[in-house]
């Protein structure tokens, strides 16, 4: 059987996302699990005993939701607490299903980052070898700018300056000049979501030169 490439894979799997987010879209709605959830979370009694005007209605949208929460909550009540009740309001049995296949990813995820790291870190250590590997003398210059064009979407341009060099080589001199400009967007169309993107260039200019040693000039490969 001709095995499915991941590119093919990752994109089977965001159109069943949508399709099933189309068929089974999520609601809010106050019910008596919804109580038992803020109780626990030790939240005001007076907004617990508010919720019990609209339990048991069902709201489309999260907009809709803080729409009913603006009749019975004041504007300090709704500032505090409005996230946590809209989390607890939060209806989709079909999602909450399947939720745990996303969850137990997550978790093996965290689980190999640490030991990843931690690899990553004795491996860079260990390939670095002698102290006279690193550069004697380095520069390194950062630039940001950020412009937020709403409350919800900013960009952020910056740019990379690096400058290495090393004389103490056993065979070469090594200068090096790596120069990274870039740009990265942030948007947030809605609470519960964040994208981020970007792009950047690097342009590396490097020059070695080989040392004489004992008036010999080693062989060039």
């Amino acid at each position: 059987m001709k095995k499915v490439q991941l590119h093919w894979q990752i994109l089977i799997a965001l159109v069943l996302a949508i399709v099933f987010g189309i068929l089974f879209p999520t609601s809010y709605m106050v019910s008596e699990k919804s109580t038992k959830s803020l109780m626990r979370k030790n939240t005001d009694p007076v907004i617990i005993t508010a919720m019990e005007q609209i339990k048991d209605v069902e709201y489309g949208t999260r907009a809709e939701f803080y729409i009913a929460l603006d009749n019975i909550m004041t504007a300090d009540q709704k500032k505090n607490y409005s996230a946590t009740v809209a989390e607890a309001a939060y209806h989709n049995p079909h999602v909450r299903a399947v939720s745990w296949m996303g969850d137990l990813f997550l978790r093996a995820l965290k689980m190999i980052i640490i030991p990843l790291i931690l690899s990553s870190l004795i491996t860079g250590v260990t390939n670095i070898g002698t102290g006279g590997n690193l550069p004697t003398s380095a520069v390194r210059a950062n630039a940001h700018l950020t412009y937020g064009f709403s409350p919800k979407l900013s960009a952020t341009g910056y740019v990379n300056v690096t400058s290495e060099k090393n004389d103490d080589l056993n065979l070469y001199d090594f200068e090096r000049d790596v120069l990274t400009p870039g740009i990265s967007l942030l948007a947030m169309p809605d609470e519960m979501f964040v994208l981020t993107g970007g792009a950047s260039y690097s342009r590396v200019k490097s020059n070695a030169k080989c040392r004489m040693i004992a008036g010999r000039r080693p062989n060039a490969r």
